[in-house]
């Protein structure tokens, strides 16, 4: 092997400029840079929202369910307050959806954020009785930011 043959071998190579973005949305999200398409992540988008619809049925169902067992109603607070299944559904829905626009905007990453199951037995066996709706989910919004201020430190 001559001289110059090894060493075109054993000189690395640029990498390749990285394609041209085609759109604002592309290049807001940096999509093409990444090494996807914006149809790639409009069907990841779409699987993604199918796979976590269940909770804007799921999230109302726990708040009436563990209070109601046999029939389906509106569980009571300490005053006798109801939180009203539509109001439920809707909250959910707009929640999870604010939020994983705030992670696509702010955080430019592609994950969804939807509310978590786990505190819903806490806030309905444990909280509610004791307390009322606002003062219950206030208690919710409480642990989310001491949540919050612990990830950010």
């Amino acid at each position: 092997m001559s001289p110059s043959a090894s060493a075109a071998v054993n000189d690395p190579q640029p990498p390749p400029p990285p394609p041209e973005s085609r759109n604002a949305v592309d290049r807001f999200f940096k999509i093409t840079q990444r090494g996807s398409s914006v149809g790639r992540e409009v069907r990841g988008g779409l699987a993604t929202f199918f796979a976590m619809a269940y909770i804007i049925v799921l999230n109302p169902m726990a708040y009436i369910i563990v209070l109601n067992p046999i029939i389906l109603g509106a569980g009571h607070d300490k005053y006798e307050s109801y939180l009203d299944n539509g109001q439920l559904v809707t909250v959910t829905a707009l929640m999870a959806g604010l939020t994983t626009l705030l992670m696509g905007v702010i955080g430019n990453v592609p994950i969804a954020i939807a509310a978590g199951l786990g505190i819903n037995a806490v806030v309905s066996l444990q909280l509610a009785p004791k307390m009322s709706w606002p003062d219950a989910m206030g208690m919710v919004v409480l642990a989310g930011l001491v949540l919050m201020l612990l990830v950010a430190s």
